[in-house]
């Protein structure tokens, strides 16, 4: 028997080893089988039936089988061969392991339960599992792992006690009377052998004479045992009902007529009672027929009962019998304990002798003459009949003239009358004594002329007699045409007893003549037919059909034979290899068949399950669609041919196992379902895909989310300008026309939440590259300058999208369906109660948005996209003069408020002016001392500065510039050092450089004093930069450098513009912790309003786009901070506005942009006018010329370029703080948190903030 390497290593291991058993007493152990033996067979029954079967695929079927005689396969798989285990000492109680007959496999279970104490469903095989037992009565079969019981309970479902065998059997749930028992076969359990049967018990095809009973003969081949053996029906039944049944070797024949076994005519004696039949392989007279599905047996008929041999030119040379099928019939039995089969031949064989034939063509035979047709037969008669006359004349004259001398009496025949003649000597004369009438005799002078005198009667009679002759040829003649050519013959006599015999015999053709030879025969039945042994002498030993009865030992000897132990030879065959088998490797795909459509669950499938979809390759990325992709793994990858399971990428629950695949002799894969042929095509999904964790939805920036706003453009093939929209502000039902509503979107959790085939640690090793899904949900709201803005998206009772501010936003995921040109087209999947989707309500005339449900059959898919309408002012237009190639470069622009006319400038107005600050007022042109104020980019091509861009505004500005480092010059070798003493190649570095200075500039740059609202002048008790409850405007000066602007304080506001060095002021508020406030880094903007930057907002956005000129359509309001959290196009806000006359901004809490740009609030809405240097605002003072600066830190003031000067610190009260010379040009003085006024001598004091 053939077994698999890990049930022969099994097997090995239990007859090898120790028992797992051996150390426990035998009432831990149990009971012993009684009758069983190594090697035995048994069932493992239960009260029921034999319960456990094992099937072809090794896993175990709990059916009942309530007999064994029906069929081998089902036997067999009740069938176990038993390994009895010895026990250790005196104590010690065998176990056992138990192999199955039709698998080769152990009886292996896992010892691990599903669940606490007992497993969920019944046993299954584990290659790996336990295979040594022992049993109980009670228990039945069950095993021990460390301290813990297993064993079956009565729906055969593995339990586990901790404990020995008497805490199992004190278990509620052991099995009882319906324990698993090891049962010892029946003796003498028989199966009536059918063609079927005997193929599953023979599955190598050979017989095993076993003991030792065997052909004794040199001469005498046992073809039973040296031949291969398949059965088929030798009866008109199915090959699983036939009884009787023929048995082909594996040899092949030319004709492809197999070489069967068969009862020969040879025999080993000839005793006319007990004639021993050799068997021998032939083959028959007529190939045996069998259908192909069932095997059902006809009977042919043979051509002949022989065939002939000839020689190597052709000639016949012998005719050899042919067998006839009944001399192949046999019958049998086949023993399940004993493990034999008895075969009885059905039917003996004798020969008889068949005479030679030879070939004869023609069927007529005349006179000995033989002829082919009637017309010849009847000439040759008819010749013979006119011979007549002629021959009787010649016949008569020569009688006569014999007679030489007068006799008494002569007797003569003509024609059938009779004449006697009488000789009278005396007168020689003659007289007809009788005889046909006219010849009466004569007399004559002599004998001559009484002689002449006769010839010339006769010759009288047979003239007249010629009519007579003619008429009896007639007749004969109309009896030979009616000859038909299966008569046998004629027989006529004419005249004188001549005779016409025609004989006729049935033509022999060359094909049916043959030689000599003995028939065959096998018509008669047996009497016993018992294929066994017998002596022939004391040196052989023959193998025949009994030709008596010999059921048993000693009937068989009382005959003289010997009953064989025949065996089949049953090998647990491996599946037949199929050489089309494949696989595919592990990997992400698309699925396609050979009509070109993908596997899919697509967006409009009823429960989300897959079918085979139509791909539109111009309006779809597959890439981009998980529901279209599969994670195909095989499941054995130790095997070249491995079926795979496939699953779903987006909908995991659709997945598909045991998939097996093939390939055909063209390269192509396929797979079969229900005997059909799928061809399939693997396409690898790319790496990017693989990777992409927001694959298959929109999912947003989350940050982005917080400044920008999106519109949904309806994909039509027709109309591309619909979009989702409110059309007006009396309805709230959202509707897909011309009309474009702007949308807030709403991330519904923190987190992107995963969907999708989860990807675990082995399969992401298995398929490097691939990630886990993640999408997000969105809560939708109107953001836009209509009075819909910040109304939510919500389902209505009419199952339509509406918005309104107390409804329940929808959440929706927007899920990619289609994609054309680069541009993704997104379905709207609205979650709420249920799952739909929007869609266009293309039956009515609004064009509604509606909820419908995701088996429609049409989805509308849209373009989500940044809200693109200018929402601000850019200064890169023909408007602003600007020039091709630098459009966003800085300009000088006037300000221009729209209603009034009146213009930005510094503060004239005396009214509104504070010692000390420069704010931004707003008069009359007339009032101003320059109108024009620089306008630059301080956050405009990065980040979202495209949709909001910020400006820096300055006026009084001093651009300094680069002064490149001039390099040490010597020569004569000397060595450059550095300032620290290190010795460098680089010329700029040594000490003798002089060093140079990077470019800046310094101005006046407008702020907003948000920042400084809570700052009171001590003495006055006011607030100097506010205005009321409003924050005000001013400029500040301070440097812009390498993309920072360093607001300019505690002294370096008053130095030498040109004298500054950045690098050392950056450095002096890093020393003094100031940097933090006053150095701003422009690259660190990040989109969001601050206190220096500006932003310009269209009053009316949805007409800037298309203004060509200066006016209404692309005035602004100046916005500075927002008031709501929403860094692009806030709801509420600061924006410029005046307040009795004072220019401040509006209160960013309560103030919206709804009210500001009609008007309201005092809000100024501006225009420009391109600006001039000569127009240039700039400051009236005097600019200082001073090195001394003051810089404040914490606790600190530090004190620069004044050596050698008296400095006099006091607070705000008067109070002297400190009254010292300075004695280096860097000083630091510790002084108290506040303000303090620090005076240098010689120079104006300067207010300090010390932290």
């Amino acid at each position: 028997m053939n077994m698999r390497f890990s049930t022969l290593l099994a097997t090995a291991l239990v007859a090898g080893s120790i028992s797992a058993f051996a150390q426990q007493t035998k009432a831990e152990v149990g009971d012993m089988l009684d009758g069983v033996k190594t090697g035995d067979y048994v069932t493992l029954n239960t009260t029921a039936s034999p319960a456990f079967l094992c099937d072809t695929k090794t896993a175990y079927d709990f059916s009942t089988l309530t007999s064994l005689e029906d069929d081998a396969e089902k036997s067999f798989s009740a069938m176990w061969k038993i390994t009895v285990i010895p026990g250790v000492g005196a104590a010690g109680t065998p176990t056992y392991s138990f192999e199955n007959k039709l698998t080769g496999k152990m009886f292996a279970v896992k010892l691990q339960t599903n669940n606490k104490g007992a497993s969920t469903a019944a046993a299954t095989f584990d290659e790996e599992g336990n295979t040594e037992w022992a049993f109980n009565s009670k228990l039945g079969l069950y095993s021990v792992k460390g301290d813990s019981t297993f064993f079956f309970d009565n729906a055969y479902k593995l339990n586990a006690v901790k404990g020995g065998l008497d805490v199992a059997l004190g278990s509620s749930a052991i099995p009882g009377n319906n324990a698993i028992t090891p049962t010892a076969l029946a003796d003498k359990l028989e199966l009536t052998l059918t063609p079927k049967i005997f193929n599953q018990i023979t599955t190598s095809g050979k017989l095993i004479f076993a003991n030792g009973k065997d052909v004794q003969d040199a001469s005498v081949e046992n073809f039973l045992k040296t031949k291969k053996w398949t059965a088929a029906a030798a009866e008109a039944k199915t090959a699983a009902e036939a009884t009787t049944f023929m048995l082909a070797t594996s040899d092949s024949t030319t004709s492809k007529n197999p070489y069967v076994l068969v009862v020969d005519t040879n025999y080993y004696t000839t005793a006319s009672t007990n004639k021993l039949s050799h068997l021998i392989v032939d083959t028959l007279g007529a190939k045996p027929t069998h259908a192909a599905l069932d095997g059902k047996y006809t009977a042919p008929t043979p051509e002949a009962s022989y065939r002939l041999e000839k020689d190597k030119d052709g000639k016949v040379v012998k005719a050899i019998a042919v067998r006839p099928h009944a001399s192949a019939m046999f019958t049998g039995k086949y023993y399940l304990k004993e493990d034999s089969i008895v075969l009885y031949a059905v039917n003996t064989a004798k020969a008889t002798e068949v005479a030679e034939v030879v070939a004869k063509a023609e069927p007529y035979t005349y006179d000995g003459k033989d002829y082919l047709t009637v017309a010849a037969v009847k000439t040759a008669v008819g010749t013979a009949l006119d011979g007549i006359l002629s021959g009787v004349k010649t016949t008569v004259d020569g009688v006569i003239d014999a007679k030489t001398a007068p006799g008494a009496e002569y007797a003569l025949t003509i024609c059938e009358e009779e004449f006697k003649i009488t000789y009278a000597a005396s007168n020689y004369s003659y007289a007809v004594v009788s005889g046909a009438t006219g010849v009466t005799g004569v007399t004559s002078d002599t004998w001559d002329n009484a002689k002449a005198a006769l010839k010339a009667d006769v010759d009288a009679y047979l003239t007249a007699a010629a009519g007579a002759t003619k008429t009896a040829k007639k007749a004969v003649e109309d009896k030979i045409d009616a000859l038909d050519g299966t008569t046998n013959g004629l027989d006529l006599t004419i005249y004188d007893a001549t005779k016409v015999e025609i004989a006729y015999t049935a033509p022999v053709a060359d094909k049916d003549a043959h030689p000599a030879y003995n028939k065959i025969d096998a018509s008669v039945a047996y009497t016993g037919g018992h294929i066994a042994l017998t002596v022939l002498d004391k040196n052989k030993i023959v193998i025949t059909p009994a030709p008596v009865a010999i059921e048993s030992e000693a009937a068989a000897t009382a005959a003289n034979f010997i009953l064989p132990l025949i065996q089949p030879d049953f090998q647990i065959e491996e599946p037949e290899v199929d050489n089309t088998l494949t696989t595919i490797k592990d990997n992400l795909y698309r699925i396609k068949n050979a009509d070109g459509k993908y596997l899919a669950v697509a967006i409009n499938y009823a429960d989300s399950v897959a079918n085979w979809t139509r791909y539109d390759a111009d309006f779809q990325a597959l890439d981009h669609m998980p529901a279209y992709q599969w994670v195909v793994l095989q499941e054995n990858a130790t095997k070249t041919n491995s079926t795979i399971v496939m699953t779903n990428r987006e909908y995991p629950e659709q997945s598909y196992e045991g998939v097996q695949l093939h390939k055909d002799d063209k390269g192509k894969i396929y797979y079969e379902v229900d005997k059909r042929k799928v061809y399939v095509t693997f396409e690898e999904v790319s790496a990017v895909a693989k990777s992409d964790t927001l694959l298959g939805y929109k999912n947003f920036d989350k940050d982005s989310l917080r400044v920008l706003t999106y519109t949904f453009n309806h994909f039509s093939p027709y109309d591309a300008s619909h979009f989702i929209g409110v059309k007006s502000e009396n309805d709230s039902v959202l509707t897909v026309k011309d009309y474009e509503s702007a949308f807030k979107l709403q991330q519904v959790t923190d987190k992107a939440v995963r969907y999708g085939y989860e990807v675990k640690s082995d399969v992401a090793k298995r398929i490097p590259g691939l990630k886990n899904l993640y999408r997000n949900a969105y809560q939708v709201a109107v953001r836009d300058a209509s009075a819909n803005n910040g109304l939510n998206v919500f389902k209505n009772a009419d199952n339509k999208f509406a918005v309104d501010e107390a409804g329940t936003n929808v959440r929706f995921y927007f899920k990619e369906n289609n994609c054309d040109n680069g541009m993704h087209y997104y379905a709207l999947v609205a979650l709420s109660n249920d799952t739909t989707k929007a869609g266009v309500a293309e039956n009515t005339k609004n064009a509604v948005l509606q909820a419908e449900n995701m088996a429609n059959i049409n989805t509308s898919v849209f373009d989500i996209k940044p809200y693109d309408t200018p929402l601000y002012r850019r200064f890169n237009t023909a408007l602003e003069k600007a020039v091709a190639g630098s459009e966003d470069a800085a300009k000088l622009l006037n300000f221009k408020e729209t209603y009034r006319g009146e213009y930005l400038m510094d503060e004239n107005n005396p009214k509104f002016q504070q010692t000390g600050i420069d704010f931004l007022g707003i008069w009359s042109e007339g009032k101003a001392t320059g109108l024009s104020l620089h306008v630059d980019t301080a956050w405009v091509n990065r980040g979202l500065g495209y949709i909001k861009p910020q400006y820096l505004i300055s006026v009084d500005r001093h651009e300094v510039a680069k002064v490149d480092t001039i390099p040490c010059n010597a020569t004569g070798g000397h060595k450059h050092m550095t300032p620290d003493g290190k010795e460098t190649t680089d010329a700029n570095k040594c000490i003798h450089a002089t060093p140079g200075k990077p470019g800046y500039v310094v101005a006046k740059y407008l702020v907003s004093f948000a920042d400084s609202a809570n700052v009171t002048d001590k003495a006055t008790k006011e607030k100097p930069y506010m205005f009321g409850d409003y924050n005000r405007v001013g400029f500040v000066k301070a440097m812009y450098y390498k993309d920072m602007l360093i607001i300019l304080t505690n002294g370096y506001e008053k130095a030498d513009v040109d004298k500054l060095n950045p690098e050392a002021v950056i450095k002096a508020y890093k020393d003094a912790k100031i940097d933090g406030t006053w150095i701003k880094d422009l690259s660190k903007i990040n989109d969001a309003h601050q206190t220096y930057t500006w932003s310009f907002r269209y009053v009316y956005p949805e007409k800037a786009a298309s203004a060509d000129k200066e006016d209404e359509t692309v005035s602004f309001l100046i916005e500075s901070q927002s008031g709501d959290g929403e860094v692009i196009a806030p709801k509420k806000g600061a924006w410029l506005k005046s307040q009795n006359g004072c220019l401040v901004l509006s209160d960013k809490k309560t103030s919206t942009f709804a009210n500001a740009k009609t008007g309201g609030d005092n809000g100024l809405v501006f225009n420009l006018e391109v600006g001039s240097e000569e127009n240039m605002a700039t400051d009236n003072d005097a600019i200082s010329t001073s090195e001394v600066s003051v810089i404040a830190g914490n606790g600190q003031v530090t004190i620069n370029g004044a050596a050698g000067k008296k400095v006099v610190i006091s607070n705000m009260l008067g109070q002297m703080k400190a009254n010292t010379v300075i004695a280096s040009d860097n000083e630091t003085i510790a002084v108290p948190a506040g303000v303090v006024i620090v005076a240098v001598e010689g120079e104006e004091a300067v207010k300090a903030m010390v932290e």
